[in-house]
């Protein structure tokens, strides 16, 4: 099932025979997009794959396998999936090959059958249509459901501020000056 493109939200796509009722769990940064058809488009006008690579539109999104998905054992596929960016589901079955894909690629394996759990882990531990490079900090956000600790690692340069998140808030703790050049 091909959907109008939902914007500003990370796309949750799912390849196999059976979609997932995750559409209503999710929170409004992501879009869940699941099509039955591997060579159907995720999204109209962009075809999941060119030139053998994955298209860049997709390079943000999040892939979900399930044991249905024609991805399973297609170890060319898997490897053009973005790391870190795969769940996929431990009924699944796969070859020892795409097994190690799958650690390499820093994929996770969740029980689909519990889909609150696997909404949960989507709305907590990824991030909604956010790269992290070459965008203001301004765009910067916090997954509304995050628990833990944020520590910032950066290079700051010109007119940068430091800023501390206590309890939830945001705490400036120092401004730089114009031209300087600071690592924390």
């Amino acid at each position: 099932m091909v959907k109008a493109k939902k914007r500003n939200t990370k796309k949750v796509i799912q390849v196999g025979e059976n979609a997932l009722p995750l559409e209503t769990l999710l929170v409004d940064e992501f879009e869940y997009i699941w099509i039955n058809d591997a060579d159907t488009p995720p999204v109209k006008e962009h075809a999941l794959f060119k030139l053998n690579r994955l298209n860049s539109y997709y390079q943000d999104a999040l892939f979900l396998i399930d044991q249905t998905s024609p991805w399973c054992n297609r170890p060319e596929i898997l490897t053009a999936l973005p790391a870190n960016q795969i769940l996929y589901d431990q009924a699944v079955e796969m070859a020892p090959d795409c097994q190690k894909i799958m650690q390499l690629k820093g994929a996770h394996q969740l029980d689909f059958s519990d889909v609150d759990a696997l909404a949960t882990t989507i709305n907590k531990y990824f991030f909604g249509n956010q790269a992290g490079y070459r965008m203001p900090p301004s765009w910067f956000t916090i997954a509304p459901g995050f628990e833990g600790v944020f520590v910032s690692k950066a290079n700051l340069i010109t007119n940068s501020r430091l800023i501390l998140i206590i309890s939830g808030t945001w705490q400036l703790i120092q401004t730089l000056p114009n031209g300087c050049r600071h690592t924390c």
